[in-house]
């Protein structure tokens, strides 16, 4: 009996032990024993308060207890928690490990000064902040933190819950703010994301409640899950036009949000997106979306129109519930893409009151699909027009979202391939199908494409994108981007007509994209150094056949004479050339 008293106290001792998270206490800070000659910074367990430190604190870095002395390596995760007190803190150049948010909630804190002779952190440029030196990360910061030029990564949580910071400017160096860096910064007033910046992580400023303003570089493609979500105060947002994905929950929660801009790069908007975003009374969805996500829309009780594009491809369940005060939805899908919704799509819209408008020839698809044929009033749009005007170059790019008739005295062509410099071009005859971007080939004037109600299928392999609304491109690596233009009196697509890097296209014009999927597209030019060609900087309309070659000459003019290669020729011979974008044929 008494063995097994001896037994159960020795284990009650070690439970005890175990659950406690500091070994002792030397000057007011505690350490763990973490091997026989180091110890980590900790908190007290059980909490004295709610402020285990207070005023300024320098960390020593060697401690001593029980006779034995410990080189102090380590900042544990949460070690300095709360303490709302502390006002400055000094890091030795022994510490080489801070864990998550040691310094979480330190709202009165006001100067972080790391060793210069750390190996491993740095508080460079008197930035009030704990720097990774060789990532070049702050991993914990303060209310009077500067971030400095060099810093490329804001880390995780690592201004988390300083409820005390009003501003800060994120430099140019910046490429990565981390999960949760500003989670829950309830002071922070307003920020702008520079276009360096190409991640922002989930939970980044989440329930930043005095954040109005938010303005989102041209650099980033995703924002993620619930970066924004419960920004109460937030009013406006300017999303840069790389942005693809708008992630799950991104926004839910933002009840002073009005109106929000979605460029045209976006393609997704994620679940729950704009979940209970009450004051939301307009949002206008562009063409590059294809996904609206279940509850995207959910509870946006202030919203009174809707209108899908034609891009759509899926809406969610509950994608519009509770949208009460709806008296319009507009969807642009034409009859032969039409889909069924998630369950419950529009649970909660009323369905009397709120008229569905429906593409030009639609309406009884719609009827006969389910979820749309809830709505009793369907109302078809009129038909679709746009003028197109062609310059004395005779040559214009079209892009539109509907099927269209092409009007009398006009060729529209899509491009199928490429041979040396010339783009193989295929004839678009009777409709052109919807979202098609193709190059017209008329006399100078403005000609109308009307929209058909002819079922048409996509011109497969069409080498050509284009836009119907204003939007920015941002080229990928592995592609080059080319665009109508005319080098020397010769019509064709440039890729130097371009400013470089990004680009904008208008509404309704087309630009042509090569990259990888488009093997054997190469110039002329060989690096014999480096095998390998490049994609050519202009490419050349070649219609096919002998009608494309425009009449005989026996004489060589001052025209500028071009081969099918798009070299230019100085004293054309017998063959056939290129003069004023036209073949020409030399005898």
């Amino acid at each position: 009996m008494e063995q097994l008293k001896t037994i159960l106290a020795a284990l009650l001792l070690l439970c005890s032990t175990v659950a406690t998270a500091h070994d002792f206490n030397v000057g007011g800070i505690y350490y763990n024993i973490t091997d026989a000659k180091s110890v980590e910074v900790t908190y007290c367990d059980p909490p004295r308060s709610d402020d285990d430190y207070s005023g300024h604190v320098t960390i020593p870095a060697n401690v001593t207890f029980n006779g034995t002395t410990y080189s102090v390596t380590a900042i544990g995760g949460g070690a300095f928690n709360n303490s709302s007190s502390l006002t400055s803190i000094e890091i030795p150049g022994s510490v080489t490990t801070i864990g998550h948010a040691a310094f979480g909630k330190c709202n009165s804190l006001t100067s972080i000064t790391v060793d210069e002779n750390n190996p491993v952190y740095d508080s460079r440029d008197n930035c009030n902040a704990i720097i990774e030196t060789a990532s070049n990360t702050l991993i914990s910061g303060c209310k009077n933190t500067v971030i400095p030029g060099s810093v490329t990564t804001i880390g995780y949580a690592a201004f988390g819950e300083c409820k005390s910071l009003t501003s800060i400017k994120i430099p140019n160096s910046v490429t990565t703010i981390g999960d949760d860096a500003f989670y829950w910064c309830s002071s922070l007033a307003s920020i702008e994301i520079p276009n360096s910046v190409t991640t922002i992580g989930e939970y980044a400023f989440s329930g930043c409640y005095a954040l109005k303003n938010v303005t989102i570089g041209n650099s980033v493609t995703t924002i993620g899950m619930r970066t924004f979500n419960y920004c109460v105060s937030l009013t406006s947002v300017v999303i840069g036009n790389s942005v693809t994905t708008i992630g799950e929950c991104a926004f839910t929660g933002c009840t002073s949000l009005t109106n929000i801009e979605i460029p045209g790069s976006v393609t997704n908007i994620g679940k729950s997106a704009f979940t209970d975003c009450t004051s939301l009374t307009s949002i206008e969805i562009p063409n590059s979306v294809t996904t609206i996500g279940g509850w995207a829309f959910n509870e946006c009780s202030s919203l009174t129109s809707i209108e899908i594009p034609n891009s759509v491809t899926n809406i969610g369940e509950w994608a519009f519930k509770g949208c009460w005060s709806l008296t319009s939805i507009t969807s642009h899908i034409p009859a032969e893409k039409l889909f069924i919704p998630g369950s419950d799509a529009f649970y909660e819209v009323n369905k009397t009151n709120c008229t569905l408008y429906v593409p030009y020839g639609a309406k009884e698809t719609y009827a006969a699909t389910s979820v749309w044929s809830e709505f009793t009033n369907i109302v078809e749009l009129p038909a679709e027009a746009f003028n197109l005007t062609v310059s004395a170059a005779k040559y214009a790019t079209l892009y539109l979202d509907y099927n269209a008739i092409i009007p009398q005295g006009v060729e529209v062509y899509a491009a199928s391939s490429v041979d040396g410099n010339r783009l193989m071009m295929q004839e678009v005859t009777g409709t052109l199908p919807a979202n098609t971007g193709v190059i017209v080939r008329a006399e100078q004037g403005t000609y109308t494409f009307e929209e058909s109600t002819e079922t048409v299928g996509a011109i497969e392999g069409n080498l050509f994108r284009g836009s119907v609304e204003d939007i920015y491109i941002t080229p990928a690596k592995e592609a080059k981007y080319y665009v109508l233009s005319m080098k020397d009196g010769v019509v064709g697509m440039y890729e130097d007509a371009l400013s470089g890097g990004t680009f904008k296209n208008n509404a309704h014009k087309a630009y042509l994209v090569l990259g990888e999927k488009n093997l054997g597209i190469y110039d002329e030019e060989v690096d014999t150094e480096e095998p390998g060609m490049q994609l050519s900087n202009r490419y050349y309309f070649d219609f096919g056949g002998t009608t494309a070659i425009d009449p005989v000459v026996t004489e060589v003019n001052d025209n500028i004479y071009y081969d099918l290669s798009g070299r230019r020729v100085e004293n054309p011979t017998q063959g056939i050339y290129i003069v004023n974008g036209k073949k020409v044929l030399v005898k």
